[in-house]
């Protein structure tokens, strides 16, 4: 549809081609007042990074089938693995985030999620923890969710490799759970400009 007659067919609708037609509606659009192209500066950051980005990501959401979760040792049972290769800057951080789909299957059970951390050479060592309750009475399917920032991802410079592990058990001897499904994410991301 044209705004007005085409100054080169004299037609109402225009019937020159699709380019010249767009170009005749925003020439001949009595509305289109926006004459000038605005010049956003961004400043650069000091450091000549810019903070705040993700730079890297990595996802484990294996097709599991039902896996039953007894008590267990203290290890629990791994659910899924990410790894991310950290750059060199010790001020960057890794944003992990979890959903475990899970039912209770007998009694009461308390699952016990957590994340574990292994950096290059040194050992795997727990930095969150978190847990949730079931009843298989009353509750057909639970869905528990987490975010954590892991703030020290590595300690010394140099890119390295770390390795994020969700570990599952159950905190209560005798009552079981169901794991159904399981998502994990890790996101690198910069550290803030100062």
């Amino acid at each position: 549809m044209s705004y007005c007659n085409c100054s080169y067919c004299q037609s109402d609708p225009c019937h020159c081609s699709d380019d010249h037609e767009n170009t005749n509606r925003i020439e001949n659009n009595p509305t289109n007042t926006n004459t000038f192209n605005p010049i956003i500066q961004i400043p650069s950051p000091a450091n000549g990074r810019q903070g705040g980005l993700l730079t890297e990501f990595d996802v484990d959401q294996p097709p599991v089938g039902p896996v039953t979760l007894i008590p267990a040792t203290d290890d629990g049972i791994v659910l899924c693995t990410v790894q991310l290769a950290i750059d060199d800057f010790i001020s960057d951080r890794v944003w992990l985030n979890g959903t475990v789909e899970w039912a209770a299957s007998q009694g009461t059970p308390t699952v016990v999620l957590f994340i574990t951390r292994q950096r290059p050479g040194g050992t795997e060592a727990t930095i969150f923890t978190t847990s949730d309750e079931g009843d298989a009475a009353t509750t057909d399917e639970i869905t528990t969710s987490f975010t954590f920032v892991d703030e020290t991802p590595i300690v010394t410079g140099g890119q390295q490799l770390v390795v994020y592990r969700l570990k599952a058990r159950s905190a209560i001897d005798a009552e079981e759970a169901i794991l159904r499904g399981n998502t994990f994410t890790a996101a690198e991301i910069r550290a803030n400009n100062p």
